[in-house]
């Protein structure tokens, strides 16, 4: 006689998981980085929670993680247990979703990756813009609304290695405020720069990712002089060949 062989039934962190590579294979082309920009975590994060069991430093999916990803990519409550839909129909939903158009404004200003770049106002008036798909930008923004997000253009090394002179960056406006370690444009003194800030004991720590810059600290004594604008989500490389 020969005994039935039963098969244990994937367990639901399997299951997170399993979906959460599904994601990443077909809304994101296979990037990581991008689950993670929509989600807004770190890429390291992600990575960890695609780790198979067992794996040293695995990083299991939990529920607050699920209601996070099933919101970002705007998909069914429940999908990522496998209550509603099969696995490939989250491809169905994007691909029979309108279309909307998602515009971002590219203003007239620049901020300064240097020694400083004064301009009259902190942020100019819009000269043109860059439309997205509604796919394309979920990867890139996550659910940031388009009215939330400018576009500029840097100036100067002090940032190379991470940004380059003539990169665009795109700002979330909503992130007027210090909100934890990031980069972020703002405006001291009348200069208008894209730096690292880092909260220390002395103050905010403006730190520039180019080794020749020093570091200098925005103490309590200059805190009315500071004016954040936004935290930089993302930079686009501009490339020139004439």
């Amino acid at each position: 006689m020969v005994n039935d062989v039963k098969i244990a039934p994937m367990d639901k962190y399997e299951t997170r998981r399993q979906r959460l590579l599904y994601i990443r294979d077909n809304l994101c082309g296979g990037k990581a980085v991008d689950v993670a920009r929509t989600i807004g975590r770190e890429p390291s994060y992600v990575s960890r929670m695609l780790y198979p069991e067992g794996k040293k430093q695995k990083k299991r999916i939990a529920d607050e993680m699920v209601e996070l990803i099933e919101s970002s990519f705007n998909l069914p409550r429940g999908w990522m247990d496998g209550i509603t839909g099969s696995i490939d129909s989250v491809g169905e939903r994007v691909e029979n979703s309108p279309q909307i158009q998602y515009v971002i404004e590219v203003l007239d200003a620049q901020a300064s990756a240097g020694p400083g770049c004064i301009v009259s106002s902190e942020v100019d008036e819009t000269v043109s813009s860059i439309t997205y798909d509604s796919v394309g930008a979920l990867r890139l923004f996550g659910n940031r609304p388009a009215e939330n997000i400018k576009v500029i253009t840097v100036s100067g090394d002090s940032m190379s290695g991470t940004i380059e002179t003539g990169d665009y960056i795109f700002i979330d406006v909503s992130k007027d405020y210090f909100e934890g370690d990031g980069i972020y444009v703002f405006s001291f003194k009348g200069a208008v720069l894209v730096k690292r800030l880092q909260f220390t004991a002395d103050g905010l720590l403006v730190h520039s990712d180019n080794s020749k810059y020093a570091d200098w600290t925005i103490g309590e004594s200059h805190e009315q002089y500071l004016k954040i604008i936004g935290r930089v989500i993302y930079s686009h490389s501009v490339k020139r060949f004439v």
